[in-house]
C-alpha cells in the first residue's frame, strides 16, 4: 500500500469538507527523531505529544534494528491507534497511516508487544490537520546542594532518576518513575524535595530525606511545568497548566496550606522556574519568546511581572 500516496488523498478529502475559512487553520506539521532506544516490554517510547482540531491525519515512519520478532503499537492518548508486525530480525522501516481525534492527553508512545525486542533507530512523523501541532517531548534537568551534597535530577524519554553526589561519587540513585516537566530543591538537611507530572496527568511533590525515606503527596493535575523552591519555612510549587501559572504552599509534611492562586500575567505562560537558593523567591515565567521575572517576598511573588529579556536575545548572546 502506497501510505504517502494515502496520507494525500485524505488531505484532499478533508479539504474538500472544509469551508474556506477553516482551510486556512489547515496545517502539516512533522517531526523527527533519531533515538537508538531499546524497546522491549515495560520500557515504552514517549515520542512526542500532538494536539489539533477534529479528526486528524497522523502518518510514522519507523525504523528499527529487530532483535525478537513481535509487533510495535503506537498509542495516542492512551487509546492503541495502530501497530506494525515483525515476523523477522532485522534491519526495517515502515509506515504506519492513522486517523486520530486529539484527547485532553494527545502523547504519542511505541510500546513493544507480542515479545518484540529491538532498538528504535529513526521515528519520523507528520500530523495533518485543523490547527495540528507535534511537540517533541523535551529532557528534563535540574539541580541543587544539600549540606554538601549534589542532587541531580534527569529525565530522559520520561524516566525520572534522582543522583545524589559527594565529592563526585554517586551516594543514591533513585528512579522517580515515568513523568516530565521535573524540578528539583534542598531540603536544607541533605535530601531533597522534586516536583514533577507523571504521565496519567497527576503532578507530585516528593521528599526524599537524607536517610533514605521517600514521602509524596498530589498537588495537582494537567501541569506543563512543575517548579518548587524551599522558602525556609515550607515550601512554595508552581505549576504551569491551561497557559496559567498556579501555586501551592505546603508545609514540610508536605501537607497543602490555603487553596491554590493563580497569578495574574497578560499572555500565555509556556515555562516557570524558580531561582535557586534566594532569600526569597524569585519566580521567572516565560511565554516562549519573552521571560518576565518576579521578585519579592513570598507574598510579592504573586504580583506584578518584571520584563527581563527575549528568549531569543538570550540565545544570540550564548
Amino acid at each position: 500500500m502506497d501510505y504517502g500516496k494515502l496520507a494525500y488523498l485524505r488531505l484532499e478529502e478533508v479539504e474538500a469538507a472544509l469551508s474556506p475559512k477553516r482551510q486556512a487553520r489547515l496545517k502539516n506539521t512533522s517531526l523527527s527523531v533519531y533515538p537508538d532506544f531499546p524497546l522491549i516490554a515495560a520500557n515504552d517510547y514517549h515520542f512526542a505529544a500532538l494536539e489539533g482540531t477534529g479528526t486528524l491525519t497522523a502518518v510514522l515512519c519507523i525504523s528499527a534494528e529487530v532483535r525478537t520478532a513481535g509487533r510495535i503499537s503506537v498509542y495516542i492518548g492512551g487509546i492503541k491507534a495502530g501497530f506494525i508486525d515483525f515476523s523477522d530480525a532485522g534491519v526495517f522501516e515502515r509506515v504506519l497511516c492513522v486517523s486520530v481525534r486529539v484527547a485532553d492527553n494527545g502523547q504519542i508512545l511505541l510500546r513493544a508487544e507480542n515479545g518484540f525486542y529491538g532498538f528504535l533507530t529513526g521515528i519520523s512523523a507528520a500530523l495533518i490537520g485543523e490547527n495540528a501541532s507535534l511537540m517533541r517531548m523535551r529532557d528534563d534537568f535540574a539541580a541543587d546542594e544539600s549540606n554538601g551534597d549534589c542532587g541531580v535530577l534527569r529525565g530522559i524519554n520520561g524516566d525520572l532518576q534522582l543522583q545524589v553526589f559527594r565529592a563526585g561519587e554517586v551516594i543514591r540513585h533513585t528512579s522517580m518513575g515515568r513523568g516530565a516537566s521535573a524540578d528539583i530543591c534542598a531540603d536544607g538537611a541533605g535530601g531533597f524535595f522534586a516536583a514533577y507530572s507523571d504521565f496519567s496527568d497527576n503532578c507530585w511533590i516528593t521528599h526524599y530525606s537524607a536517610q533514605g525515606g521517600e514521602r509524596r503527596t498530589r498537588i495537582g493535575s494537567g501541569a506543563e511545568s512543575a517548579a518548587v523552591m524551599n522558602t525556609g519555612e515550607g515550601l512554595l510549587a508552581a505549576l504551569v497548566r491551561g497557559g496559567g501559572v498556579f501555586l501551592y504552599e505546603l508545609d514540610y509534611n508536605l501537607d497543602i496550606f490555603g487553596a491554590e492562586e493563580r497569578l495574574q500575567h497578560e499572555g500565555t505562560v509556556s515555562r516557570a522556574a524558580f531561582v535557586k537558593n534566594t532569600e526569597h523567591p524569585i519566580l521567572l515565567i516565560s511565554d516562549g519568546r519573552k521571560i518576565f521575572a518576579r521578585f519579592g517576598t513570598e507574598e510579592s511573588v504573586r504580583n506584578s511581572d518584571t520584563f527581563i529579556g527575549n528568549i531569543t536575545a538570550f540565545l544570540e548572546d550564548l
